[in-house]
């Protein structure tokens, strides 16, 4: 792959699929640190705030988009000793955006964190009790 100005970023894979240097460049130091490809993750349950339906939408104050951490049926909402638990996350926050990307319903926090390798460090902009705030975790 090229860009306009000529410069190779990235390979074209065997089902024709672009797959840019960057990514690749994170594989490649996942598997030589790890032997495996690593993906990131925070370590919380969630669920897209634009698909729940018992909160008030008409609320000025709960964002209309984002990740909302809860307790799943395992009884946890952030993972002991996860890079989200280890950054202060809670249950009730509201994940708003990673690194500037937005978080919604066609942008998963999932869909985010493919782009992302264990050990890589991000911004995550968050919601709690009316307040935002930005936390550096590293995933």
């Amino acid at each position: 792959m090229f860009n306009l100005s000529g410069e190779a970023i990235g390979l074209i894979d065997e089902d024709g699929y672009g797959v840019p240097f960057d990514y690749l460049y994170g594989a490649i130091n996942s598997i030589l640190e790890y032997g495996d490809i690593k993906r990131a993750t925070l370590g919380v349950n969630y669920v897209n705030i634009e698909n729940l339906t018992s909160i008030d939408q008409a609320a000025e104050s709960i964002p209309k988009q984002g990740a909302v951490i809860f307790k799943a049926l395992n009884g946890v909402a952030v993972v002991a000793g996860s890079s989200a638990s280890k950054a202060g996350l809670a249950e009730g926050d509201v994940i708003l955006s990673i690194d500037g990307v937005k978080i919604s319903r066609e942008n998963d926090l999932v869909d985010i964190l493919q782009n992302y390798f264990s050990g890589d460090e991000v911004s995550v902009e968050f919601w709690r009790s009316g307040q935002t705030d930005n936390v550096m975790i590293k995933l």
